[in-house]
């Protein structure tokens, strides 16, 4: 028996040879399930940069959470949402961050947000902007574990900082702005850099994996990043500074082991 289908506005039906109309699936039910499909993806195509620096953001947050875990200890160890991470991940709770260096990297992320919206790059600001909630949220969860130790270094970071920012709105100068940024924040993680080395077990593999994904991921929030000659310095230095730098705290974690002592 043959049959044929016929499409109206209102409904789908199907006709058989013996002139017999059987009413299919309403049309008007599908409409609102392929008009969202058709929003998800102008959204995706027109502001393409915005979805990716959003997605870069979200994905390095993740990090954070797990080092807020470690900060805060306590009922974290037993709380069902929080438990498996302390085996699967590694945590001590024996971690004592240094404040004044959360407090460094929340005030120069911030400044590289403002960077970047200024310079019309509001896509790669997404995520710096995550940075700088992320380092206050992580200020705050060390409160009761960490110190307030000043190295010499901190005040350095923050002179370099507070110059960027004279840069860009006395001068109107970014890139100038932008690598006082990131000469700050590679001064800042001196420690960081060099603790890999001799005690690559004392840092976190998963966040640095984690913040190493979503640095890549913002890439793609470049307006252009399929063409890395056309990369505006403002819009991609900061982000391939931080791929460069979790790529090594990445690999040292995952491949490198500090020498028993004797």
């Amino acid at each position: 028996m043959q049959k044929t289908a016929s499409f109206s506005e209102d409904t789908l039906t199907i006709e058989r040879n013996d002139g017999m109309v059987t009413p299919c699936l309403p049309s008007g039910m599908l409409a609102p399930f392929f008009s969202a499909i058709g929003v998800a993806v102008n959204i995706l195509f027109e502001d393409r940069a915005v979805c990716m620096g959003a997605l870069a953001a979200l994905v390095a947050s993740a990090a954070y959470f797990v080092y807020i875990v470690d900060f805060v200890g306590g009922r974290t160890r037993s709380h069902p949402l929080t438990r498996w991470m302390w085996n699967r991940f590694g945590l001590t709770g024996d971690t004592h961050p240094r404040l004044v260096s959360w407090l460094v990297w929340m005030l120069l992320t911030l400044t590289m947000a403002i960077i970047n919206v200024r310079n019309g790059s509001p896509a790669t600001a997404i995520m710096c902007g995550v940075y700088c909630c992320g380092n206050l949220a992580l200020l705050i969860a060390s409160l009761k574990c960490g110190t307030w130790k000043i190295k010499w270094y901190d005040p350095v970071c923050f002179l370099l900082g507070g110059i960027a920012l004279i840069l860009l709105f006395g001068e109107d100068s970014p890139r100038a702005a932008t690598v006082l940024v990131i000469v700050a924040d590679i001064i800042a993680g001196i420690p960081t850099f060099a603790g890999v080395v001799t005690n690559p077990e004392g840092e976190s593999r998963i966040g640095w994996r984690i913040f190493l994904a979503g640095g890549l991921i913002n890439v793609l929030a470049f307006a252009r990043p399929f063409d890395p000659f056309a990369w505006g310095f403002v819009e991609s230095a900061y982000t391939l500074y931080i791929v460069a730098a979790t790529l090594y705290l990445t690999l040292m974690t995952t491949f490198w082991h500090s020498s028993p002592r004797r």
